[in-house]
């Protein structure tokens, strides 16, 4: 095998392709697969759990395979002196790299010792904007579990029903629902996509209106766009009822400046440290007010935003961090909170329409 590339492109698709290499203490397993044909050379990285798949054009000179480590491939590449890298991969797979004054000789591996690629036929299709898509993701994935004794939990479920798709994650304490028009409609499906492999396609996925054209079977998904797929298993399990989960009945609705309300929030939050963590805020609704308030071994802070006066009188006290991370992700300037009791969640939407959904359940205070 034999390849000249640019050395930019090689270097970004390295970085991509990376982020799903094992990191096995095998040298030969924490590997890039390299498949150099036609003109074009192909990268893929597997831990097991993710593929990540970049194809190039290039320079192909002669064809073949192997597999080098990823983290020495990526080093070189990205601290070679040259414009253009030109790889040569021998026989016996001793590989050689030159680049302007930088030549490196690397043992490469055969891609048979490699760990086995996630392959499967895809049975359903949609397609999503990149930004849309990367949007709903970092929306979402914040109220994700980490409890490994709920799988099903440690992803976002994706639900779709004609011209729309839906994305919900739940950790127990809170949950985030967004909701996306499709451009034509679909047959109805839902799956289960790890939060860690959504973490990376985010990350990959640029803010642009071109599209991400998604593939799934029962036990696998695949995300392509550009020159980049990126494929995952599925989490086997069905998932939690959510719309049970929603608020339903008679409720009280305050609207509010999101980004008042945030900052407020943010300010009473200074004097909760690691150690008092656990401290939650409280909510005070009286007459024409909603006083905000945190009492912890550091101290005391208080602030307040005038309401729409009402008759309802409430106290209430969350975690902080919870709705920092809803009130962060609603994309629009004012938010409906609904409030029912001190024991039942509190339901953050949109004024308009039905994009987003967050619930917070709230925290016991303590009584003096």
């Amino acid at each position: 095998m034999k390849v000249l590339s640019s050395k930019d492109k090689l270097n970004g698709a390295i970085n991509i392709v990376s982020r799903a290499a094992s990191k096995s203490l095998i040298v030969s397993q924490d590997g890039i697969k390299l498949d150099a044909y036609d003109n074009s050379l192909v990268l893929s990285g597997s831990n097991l759990e993710i593929e990540i798949i970049v194809t190039l054009e290039c320079e192909v000179e002669e064809e073949g395979k192997a597999v080098l480590n990823s983290r020495m491939l990526g080093d070189i590449v990205k601290k070679s002196s040259g414009k253009e890298i030109s790889i040569e991969i021998l026989d016996n797979y001793l590989t050689k790299i030159k680049s302007g004054s930088s030549k490196f000789e690397i043992t490469g591996f055969s891609p048979d010792e490699s760990s086995k690629f996630l392959d499967f036929n895809a049975q359903h299709f949609i397609k999503i904007s990149k930004n849309k898509l990367r949007q709903m993701i970092t929306n979402t994935v914040f109220s994700v579990s980490s409890d490994a004794n709920k799988p099903v939990l440690t992803g976002c479920f994706f639900e779709i029903k004609k011209n729309f798709i839906k994305m919900v994650a739940i950790d127990g304490f809170r949950m985030a629902i967004r909701v996306a028009q499709l451009d034509e409609d679909y047959e109805s499906n839902c799956f289960i996509v790890p939060c860690k492999v959504l973490l990376e396609l985010s990350r990959i996925l640029k803010d642009e209106n071109e599209y991400v054209n998604v593939s799934y079977s029962d036990s696998r998904v695949a995300f392509s766009f550009d020159n980049c797929t990126v494929i995952s298993r599925l989490i086997e399990g069905k998932y939690i009822d959510y719309e049970r989960i929603i608020p339903k009945g008679k409720t009280t609705v305050f609207n509010f400046n999101t980004f008042k309300l945030l900052k407020i929030i943010e300010r009473v939050a200074i004097v909760i440290t690691s150690d008092s963590n656990r401290s939650p805020i409280k909510f005070l609704f009286k007459n024409d007010s909603l006083n905000i308030s945190c009492k912890t071994s550091c101290g005391f802070s208080e602030d307040s935003i005038e309401i729409e006066p009402k008759d309802f009188e409430l106290e209430i006290g969350f975690n902080h961090r919870f709705l920092i991370d809803a009130l962060k992700a609603c994309e629009t300037e004012e938010v409906c909170l609904s409030f029912d009791s001190s024991i039942t969640p509190l339901t953050i939407t949109p004024i308009y329409g039905d994009s987003f959904c967050y619930i917070v359940l709230p925290v016991r205070l303590k009584t003096v």
